[in-house]
């Protein structure tokens, strides 16, 4: 009986580093991936990604073209 809250508990651990691990990049974006701040890769293709969990951060970057037809003083 002892054993049912272990494997809860690794159950849900396992869940969680599944879902820290994965990343989707979507289209119309170009994603970083950084590790304590120094950038190790770039993913410029849609889709889903795998990174090292609580090392890794993503951070995503538009690669739209966005023109402007104002004023240059607006």
């Amino acid at each position: 009986m002892a054993k049912f809250p272990m494997i809860v508990f690794a159950a849900f651990a396992a869940l969680v580093v599944a879902w820290k691990s994965a990343f989707v990049v979507p289209e119309g974006f170009h994603a970083v991936v950084t590790q304590f701040g120094d950038p190790k890769r770039s993913v410029e293709q849609a889709g889903l990604y795998f990174k090292t969990p609580f090392m890794q951060e993503v951070r995503y970057l538009d690669k739209r073209v966005l023109s402007w037809d104002g004023d240059a003083n607006q």
